[in-house]
């Protein structure tokens, strides 16, 4: 599976803008197991990382202590998994600053009970849509060099807390104030959520140009819409409330700028980027657009087209990678 990171998530249960009706998942079981890997590291600490702890660590978690320890927290590399790692992570865990960092995790989420909840039922509403697609085994964990949630394997998926402490952290302190205000707890269940969908449906094969883009992250967060169909959709884009109203009072225009400015079928990767990746404008759009208008306008085709061909299913569209075909069924013609 292609890693996936994203830097927000959604805990807040809001009422969507346009008041979703979301089918009865009380009876839909899904096996969702939660580790507390943050926990498991405080506890390699009181050991103080001997060479038997680390390996009972490693016996505990085959499928994740390695990746942390390598591909996330990038403490070791793959030559030094037996005793030539111990140094390396006793000075990860017994450094200050890593040590402060993790008590204010442990601080603000010395439970994670709530979250947990609310995953679950996210996945119910997953696999009511999508029953034969698998479901993740998920970590939470601290320090993550800026990654939020991450679609590690095909059955491992990764929650950094420390990514989720609130916008005023003091270690945030010289990040993006358009990156840091979603740094916060109500954010972190859409991000799960939209991570392991853009993992599972992304074939890894190049998205050609800016309609390719559009679609297939319109695709992402269609399916986001219906596993979190109570939750506002400035959480579900990481919008302030004011970029969601000048989104849903202005898709007009954002849309006759795309097409005046010829930017559907561009390749450049810079406009795509400028439009479609993170960015705290859309540049030649008035100041309120936000970025990303690229996306938004790209889940207001696959509604378009979702709501116009009632026969096709969410597996189906989640499989149709023809953007083009998706725009022109649609028959997406915002209003004025």
């Amino acid at each position: 599976m292609k890693k996936c990171i994203f830097l927000a998530f959604s805990l807040l249960f809001l009422f969507a803008c346009g008041g979703n009706k979301a089918p009865d998942v009380s009876n839909i079981k899904v096996d969702l197991q939660f580790i507390r890997f943050d926990k498991a590291l405080a506890d390699l600490k009181k050991d103080t990382v001997s060479f038997t702890s680390y390996q009972n660590l490693r016996k505990k978690y085959p499928d994740f202590t390695d990746l942390y320890f390598q591909r996330i927290a990038r403490i070791v590399n793959e030559q030094e998994k037996d005793s030539a790692a111990i140094p390396y992570i006793q000075g990860f865990l017994f450094d200050k600053a890593v040590q402060e960092l993790f008590a204010d995790v442990d601080k603000q989420y010395n439970s994670t009970d709530d979250l947990e909840k609310e995953i679950v039922r996210a996945f119910k509403y997953y696999k009511y849509y999508l029953p034969k697609k698998a479901i993740p085994k998920i970590y939470f964990g601290n320090y993550s060099y800026n990654i939020s949630a991450a679609a590690i394997t095909d059955s491992v998926m990764y929650v950094s807390l420390d990514q989720y402490l609130g916008k005023d952290y003091k270690f945030y302190e010289g990040e993006y104030d358009y990156l840091v205000y979603r740094k916060a707890k109500p954010y972190l269940v859409t991000d799960v959520m939209k991570c392991w969908i853009d993992a599972e449906f992304d074939t890894g094969q190049p998205r050609l140009d800016m309609l390719d883009e559009m679609v297939f992250n319109g695709k992402v967060m269609y399916l986001v819409d219906k596993v979190l169909p109570f939750t506002h959709d400035s959480i579900k884009f990481a919008f302030t409330d004011d970029q969601v109203k000048f989104c849903n009072e202005s898709e007009f225009m954002m849309w006759s700028f795309f097409l005046e400015k010829k930017l559907l079928y561009t390749k450049d990767v810079k406009l795509i980027n400028k439009y479609c990746g993170e960015s705290p404008i859309s540049a030649g759009m008035p100041e309120r657009a936000p970025g990303r208008t690229g996306i938004w306008l790209g889940w207001k085709i696959v509604t378009a087209f979702m709501k116009n061909n009632p026969n096709i299913t969410i597996e189906q569209l989640m499989m149709n990678n023809n953007a083009k075909q998706i725009l022109n069924s649609s028959r997406y013609k915002p209003k004025k």
